[in-house]
């Protein structure tokens, strides 16, 4: 038995240190962690996706969700029409959104449960609550040119001739 006392008082100052050890470590994840949320936070902030969390009662926020599922937040009033949104949306488009930026405010498309908005309507009409978030479909239309572009390279690629002979 007095092997075992003496194995474990011998043992005892191995674990305190190994306690520590723990710790320290512990801690240096726990830095390690805010550092890597800071550095994700200004990340987000230098994309320029903006989320909202707390809408003022008398505004509306509105978040955009694109097709490949980016998300942003911008804040309107009610009262503005959707070609004052979409202009807003065009001036604050998000820097890490570089896959389909729009070339102007009318290539902006947003569709609210299935319905375009159009730009002479209000949000308001459409019966988009003040105070909270509403989540609205954004898509890009592409520019004439580039459908121009498009459409000649597709005509190019099924352009055929068929001639008979009898």
């Amino acid at each position: 038995m007095d092997t075992d006392s003496a194995e474990k008082g011998a043992s005892q100052p191995v674990n305190e240190e190994g306690k520590e050890e723990v710790v320290e470590e512990t801690q240096a994840n726990e830095v390690k962690d805010e550092v890597e949320e800071k550095k994700e936070e200004e990340k987000k902030e230098d994309d320029g996706v903006v989320l909202i969390e707390d809408v003022p009662s008398d505004k509306v926020n509105l978040r955009l969700l694109r097709v490949n599922g980016n998300r942003s937040d911008v804040l309107v009033n009610a009262k503005d029409t959707f070609a004052t949104v979409k202009q807003q949306i065009f001036n604050s488009w998000p820097k890490g959104w570089t896959d389909e930026v729009p070339e102007a405010a009318d290539n902006i498309k947003l569709l609210h449960f299935g319905k375009y908005l159009e730009d002479d309507t209000t949000v308001e009409s459409h019966k988009i609550p003040e105070g909270q978030t509403t989540t609205v479909h954004i898509l890009i239309k592409r520019a004439n040119k580039e459908l121009d572009e498009k459409d000649k390279d597709e005509a190019k690629e099924t352009t055929s001739c068929c001639c008979i002979i009898s």
